[in-house]
């Protein structure tokens, strides 16, 4: 992405920023949000509109909502920098 354009891969502050959310958003969503998700169909298969009442759902329905909401925002954040490209090229020396 930043590898064959003008901007460069680490010449921006904003390019590292927005790297570093995307990983970290693709590894979050890999390792927690996806098993937070995946959790939940086995536990409504088994009790049906039980699982609303049970605890181990409920957690990981609420985790999910909650860390889905940020990193939902963390990808709205991306996109923003990537617009905006705020701050200025690093190591700038005149």
């Amino acid at each position: 992405y930043g590898l064959l354009t003008p901007w460069g891969f680490f010449k921006q502050r904003w390019i590292v920023v927005k790297w570093i959310i995307t990983v970290g958003g693709v590894v979050f969503g890999t390792f927690w949000l996806g098993p937070w998700l995946n959790s939940l169909g086995p536990i409504s298969a088994r009790l049906g509109l039980e699982a609303l009442g049970d605890p181990a759902y409920v957690r990981a329905k609420s985790l999910n909502s909650l860390w889905g909401a940020v990193q939902t925002s963390t990808v709205v954040l991306a996109v923003f920098l990537s617009v905006l490209k705020p701050w200025g090229r690093k190591g700038r020396r005149d």
